[in-house]
């Protein structure tokens, strides 16, 4: 059911009966109260709320007035939801729905909770008006405005074409170079008309003229031979060029694309943009397009030639052109659906070799080699039958358009050899016809397999353009604020905010931190902890509600400035090939080995890496293979801290590390929190015994706030937290 459509017209009597004037807000539900599939409208008229069913009586099931309403809710069920409103305390459901339009719901619910809490119905939000593609109504993936079945291949081929703008001098060049070749194409037809007529036809009376023809000849062929060598290697300086701006622009477009864009998507399916879909750009610029032009410019010149020599038949060489231009046209959709999904196949085994090998020390430690090599199996085997029915398909069109070609040539020499006889066309003009015909059958051959890397071209351009067309989440604000130098005062709004926004993860967070406090957070696993903290640090923007600091809002801080200023280690502690001192220095790539000596000092670092042979210019290996995982959270702490950042966010910083290394870090951290704004996360609370105060987080939602003495004197959740881990401590010491 589309929930954007509008109320029947029994459903806009029955408001009017009640004295309501015009929904300001109705969404329809695809379930009734008791679960089963049916109709339902959640209508907002005027002051009150109501739920509907059509029908021709339209019976009110639920109709509460505003003023009873203080929130509005989503509640989770199995395979369904429900929109509850808290009416004088009591949650009632007011409808309920599948998940297919969860999202409309949770939308609904925000805007119907601040219009009971703050008095404004919000506009709904405007990425909402672009769910579905315009042009043929097919629902967009959530994180792409682009269309994959509504690309148009001549905005596409235009597009790509545009990249050669910076290279238009070598573009003419080679345009120049291949006209010329073309030119000389012409020649030896006109020169073998010449020896048979001129020569051949009158022995022993020209016998100068064969020298001067043949020498003509050789001319003519050294001179393309030539031209074509510039013009390829012309060529080939142009495609690298144009493909090393387009690999630059994509990459560069991953690199500003927000992490729920990666949330999204398996690394290896996005690393094939990267490498086999350039790949197939190269193939097309470099092979495809100087053929397809020179191809193109052939045709006009042997066409132009041919109708010089005999018009009616130059008509029956193109009498087979039509119907070789219809199969194309009906045949060439088909060849691009099969390319899409042999690509999309493609991408998907990609993914799973990318996930297995960056996991292979797991799969070796649970022994499951052979489980690994069956997923492998299943994705290879799709791309198998994907591949077969493409080329399948490839190897049945081509020669039926390799027979349509060849068709009009064949015809020839039964009408040219009619009018040899008819003495119409002498003996060197039929020679020379054939030939035309044989310059005019090669182009169109290479035309009809050049629509091939043609298609393969044009797929792997939109895969590649839905990249670049995607625009980045977090961006940078129209008009960006300046804060200089940071102080530190952080404040969260009324914060909401879901990876999936119809799920939220965190619910209406209120929080002032004050420059130097340092404050905790705490809760159960997936409580949203870590969630805040990404939105602190501005990795995602929330979706309602405001973060500030020091008094601005994060979305108008240039994002360089703000995160400039944060220190972050984050939960998975990730270390890129190289060095330990270019690890510790990637924020800050200029830094002196002083000030990398002096960070690493400040984390507990630095005695371990002079232990190493190589000091600071160990090798880590990838991901850090080569070192502990306290050794490696020790060097992430030192690469935060680098910076003197104003804030600090510390998301289970001692989590990896044992007892002692702890307490080497907890010295660490006394030092660098005294002077900073400092949210830290732990699972083990004795490392937050330094935070001022703490929040603890239950479900997204903010449990309690305050000190450690606080919270324990309130025995609510941080105390049974509290009380559970000593209870744990207390086993754990026992079973020694």
């Amino acid at each position: 059911m589309d929930p954007r459509a509008e109320p029947s017209s029994a459903i806009a009597e029955k408001l009017r009966s009640l004295g309501c004037g015009e929904p300001r807000m109705a969404v329809r539900s695809d379930l009734g109260p008791d679960g089963s599939f049916g109709e339902e409208w959640l209508v907002l008229a005027d002051s009150r709320l109501l739920t509907l069913t059509p029908g021709e009586a339209s019976a009110i099931r639920r109709d509460f007035p505003l003023a009873d309403i203080t929130e509005v809710k989503l509640e989770n069920l199995v395979g369904a939801g429900a929109l509850q409103a808290v009416v004088r305390g009591q949650p009632v459901d007011m409808v309920r729905f599948s998940n297919t339009l969860s999202r409309d719901f949770a939308i609904a619910a925000r805007r119907l909770d601040k219009l009971v809490k703050d008095g404004e119905l919000p506009e709904p939000p405007e990425e909402d008006e672009h769910r579905f593609c315009p042009k043929c109504g097919r629902p967009l993936l959530e994180y792409s405005k682009v269309c994959a079945f509504c690309v148009s291949i001549g905005r596409t081929t235009a597009r790509l074409v545009g990249y050669l703008r910076p290279y238009a001098w070598q573009a003419g060049g080679i345009l120049t170079l291949m006209t010329a070749s073309t030119a000389l194409m012409m020649a030896p037809p006109y020169l073998g008309k010449r020896i048979i007529d001129d020569v051949l036809r009158r022995p022993g009376e020209n016998d100068w003229l064969l020298l001067t023809y043949f020498l003509g000849l050789l001319g003519a062929h050294v001179s393309m031979t030539g031209l074509i060598a510039l013009h390829g290697r012309l060529s080939a300086y142009v495609a690298h060029n144009v493909l090393f701006d387009l690999r630059a622009q994509l990459y560069q477009r991953l690199q500003l694309l927000s992490l729920s864009y990666y949330d999204r998507r398996q690394t290896g399916a996005v690393m094939t943009r990267v490498s086999h879909d350039t790949g197939e750009l190269m193939h097309f610029i470099v092979d495809a397009l100087p053929w397809t032009i020179m191809s193109v410019l052939t045709l006009i010149a042997v066409s132009v030639r041919m109708i010089s020599k005999s018009f009616w038949l130059t008509v029956w060489i193109l009498v087979p052109l039509p119907i070789l231009l219809l199969t194309t046209k009906l045949l060439l959709p088909r060849l691009f659906t099969l390319l899409r999904r042999f690509f999309e196949r493609r991408s998907r085994m990609s993914a799973i070799l990318n996930d297995s090998l960056s996991g292979i020390r797991v799969v070796k430690a649970f022994g499951q080699e052979e489980t690994e090599i069956d997923r492998f199996g299943e994705r290879s085997t799709d791309l198998r039958t994907a591949g077969v029915s493409l080329d399948r398909m490839w190897y049945s069109f081509f020669p039926a358009l390799g027979l349509l070609s060849t068709a009009g040539g064949i015809l020839i020499y039964y009408f040219g050899g009619r009018a040899v006889l008819a003495q119409e066309l002498s003996i060197g003009d039929f020679f020379e016809f054939m030939a035309l015909v044989q310059l005019f059958r090669r182009p169109v051959e290479i035309l009809i397999r050049v629509s091939h890397w043609i298609s393969h071209a044009l797929t792997s351009a939109e895969r590649i353009f839905e990249i670049v067309d995607t625009e980045p989440e977090v961006s940078e604000a129209d008009e960006p604020v300046s804060v200089g130098a940071i102080k530190g005062k952080v404040e969260l709004r009324d914060v909401t905010f879901g990876y999936e926004a119809h799920k939220p993860v965190l619910h209406r967070i209120q929080l002032t931190i004050e420059p130097g406090e340092m404050v905790g957070l705490v809760g159960h696993s997936g409580a949203g902890k870590s969630t805040l903290i990404n939105l602190i640090a501005r990795l995602y923007d929330a979706n309602d509600g405001q973060i500030l600091i020091d008094g601005v809002d994060v979305r108008k801080i240039p994002l360089k400035e703000l995160h400039d200023q944060l220190g972050v280690v984050l939960q998975e502690t990730f270390l890129f090939s190289g060095t330990i001192a270019e690890n510790i220095a990637y924020g800050k790539p200029a830094a002196s080995r002083i000030e990398i000596i002096r960070a690493a000092k400040a984390a507990n670092a630095h005695d371990f890496v002079v232990n190493f042979p190589d000091g600071y210019d160990t090798q880590v290996g990838e991901r850090g293979s080569r070192l502990s995982g306290g050794e490696k959270q020790r060097i992430a702490i030192a690469r935060a801290i680098l910076n003197d950042p104003r804030i600090l966010i510390l998301d289970e910083a001692t989590s990896a590390v044992d007892t002692q290394t702890e307490r080497q870090i907890q010295q660490a951290l006394e030092r660098l929190t005294a002077s900073r704004t400092t949210v830290a996360i732990a699972h083990r609370l004795s490392t937050l015994r330094n935070a001022r105060r703490l929040l603890v987080l239950d479900h997204g939602k903010q449990a309690e706030l305050g000190t450690h003495d606080e919270l324990m004197e309130a025995k609510g959740t941080y105390y049974k937290l509290v009380t559970l881990q000593s209870e744990m401590s207390q086993v754990h010491g026992v079973g020694g």
